[in-house]
């Protein structure tokens, strides 16, 4: 009973070392350089990511590509990345009202 529970246990592990692994960098910054305005964006898979501003976070599909230019929106604000070999230079647009950020 050991040898299955071992097995079981070292099955188990693999799995969630799988599920980590299948998660890509997170990305982290601020809004108009100010650290109250903290970001981040984490990249799924299936063209998804999941963006937090401060402690409110939402996962959604976006357009484009992870290494050039990333799309998605949150309610009535529309966001843009454009990797700059080192992270993202990222708008933030609201009826025609504009935060500029970058990640890391």
């Amino acid at each position: 009973m050991k040898i299955v529970t071992t097995c079981s246990l070292a099955a188990a592990l693999s799995v969630l070392v799988g599920v980590s692994a299948a998660h890509a960098k997170t990305y982290k910054g601020l809004w108009n350089n100010n650290p109250q305005w903290s970001s981040t964006v984490d990249f799924l898979d299936g063209n998804r990511v999941t963006y937090c501003f401060q402690s409110d976070c939402y996962t959604t599909k976006y357009s484009g590509s992870e290494k050039g230019t990333v799309r998605f929106n949150w309610g009535q604000a529309k966001f843009t990345m454009k990797w700059n070999g080192n992270g993202y230079n990222m708008t933030r647009t609201v009826g025609g009202n504009s935060l500029t950020g970058t990640l890391k």
